[in-house]
């Protein structure tokens, strides 16, 4: 069994948690924003199947999780970008490869846009760096409208286990564990006051073409969240970006399929030359 090491850092004044497990290049996962998210309960199976070759490092990103929930005021994703290079700091990584999911994914993009000089390759799987607008998908899409509505009414366990069962094609992929987790933290009182003032997302169309990193995209064919559309626009925006896609699988594809998943990324992030693309 894999050992995840459970750690606290103080990072810009807040107090943060994060996991970790394995040793070797440093390999940062970004979880989404779904009621209850956070590091382990998005990238436990990550961090198990890749900790073998990899330092993998899983924050509760401010607000998440079980990290401290401050006030957020500025634009989310330049807010949490600018927290990750701080996070790097205060770990001391001068680099790292990073993993993103759902809004981690669009973090992760604005940090390679930013400061491409502290990204090594990035993985991102249904990635809200384009906003929820879609050409050929009803836009917002069911996730989104369902994980929007959410907190409109009285969080209950029925109403989060239906929210939780549209992340996935296949809801038995989603453990007692996994659900258990966010479920605790979706229905504590602080993460409801932080939630309901969480700014929205906003989208990087405009600067998806500065990336220089090499970029693997991961979707699910069956993403309710951020549809299958998103993907073909990344591909062509993101210089040398190429893409996997997962038949019978939703926006979790590092949950629903794990073990794909986890030989996918470490294909990638092992491969004998990655330069970055020239410009």
């Amino acid at each position: 069994m894999v050992a995840i090491r459970d750690e606290r850092v103080v990072v810009n004044g807040l107090r943060v948690r994060y996991v970790e497990a394995g040793q070797g290049e440093a390999v940062l996962c970004l979880h989404g924003s779904g009621p209850g998210a956070s590091g382990l309960s998005n990238y436990r199976r990550t961090l198990q199947g890749l900790s073998h070759r990899f330092r993998l490092i899983a924050p509760d990103l401010p607000g998440f999780g079980l990290s401290e929930r401050p006030l957020i005021k500025e634009r989310r994703v330049k807010y949490y970008a600018d927290f990750v290079v701080a996070f790097m700091d205060a770990l001391g990584l001068e680099r790292a490869s990073l993993i993103g999911n759902s809004m981690g994914g669009g973090v992760a993009c604005k940090v390679a846009i930013e400061r491409p000089e502290r990204v090594r390759a990035l993985v991102l799987m249904g990635p809200s760096a384009l906003g929820y607008e879609a050409a050929l998908t009803p836009t917002p899409t069911e996730g989104i409208r369902a994980m929007r509505a959410f907190y409109e009414k009285p969080p209950t366990k029925e109403r989060f286990l239906e929210l939780m069962r549209l992340f996935v094609y296949d809801p038995s992929s989603l453990d007692e564990e996994l659900l258990e987790e966010r479920l605790r933290i979706a229905l504590d009182p602080s993460f409801i006051e932080f939630y309901r003032h969480l700014p929205p997302s906003e989208e990087l169309t405009q600067e998806l073409h500065r990336i220089r990193a090499p970029t693997l995209l991961i979707w699910g064919s069956d993403d309710r969240f951020v549809p299958l559309e998103h993907c073909l626009v990344l591909l062509k925006k993101i210089p040398g970006a190429e893409a996997h896609i997962f038949s019978r699988c939703g926006h979790w594809a590092m949950i629903e399929r794990a073990d794909e998943f986890n030989r996918l990324v470490e294909e990638f992030l092992t491969r004998p030359t990655r330069p970055s693309t020239p410009a």
